[in-house]
């Protein structure tokens, strides 16, 4: 009966580790509400699909990855914590498909938050729809 107990928690704690969203939902209600957004997805696990609109390449800062979204007013940038993350990034090509693995981080301008950031811990190729 314990074991029965322990497996359901555990079942429970690994299907909730992650709000999976794709970039367009998550641009959605960032532009719907920004506060209650901010208020649901900030500094919370992510598992967010989508493709890629961009690889930006930097010299003295983070190299970024935009994805696309059907809202072009609110931009997602994916910025990486392995150079093997990275790595993966810079060889995608414009519209590849994705899975992005990280801390989603919010806006860092507050009266325009039309940027957001996820903080990448792990990005796979995804099977294309």
């Amino acid at each position: 009966m314990i074991a029965m107990i322990l497996i359901a928690v555990l079942y429970l704690y690994v299907e909730q580790k992650y709000i999976y969203i794709t970039a367009d939902e998550l641009a959605a209600a960032y532009q719907e509400n920004y506060e209650k957004a901010a208020e649901k997805f900030l500094n919370k696990e992510l598992e967010l699909s989508g493709k890629v609109k961009s690889y930006y390449l930097f010299e003295n800062q983070p190299n970024l990855l935009e994805l696309k979204t059907e809202n072009n007013k609110i931009k997602i940038y994916c910025s990486f914590l392995s150079s093997k993350d990275d790595s993966i990034a810079a060889t995608l090509t414009n519209a590849a498909p994705v899975i992005i693995t990280g801390i989603f981080k919010g806006s860092n301008n507050q009266e325009s938050p039309e940027n957001i950031y996820i903080e990448v811990s792990n990005i796979s190729i995804a099977q294309d729809k």
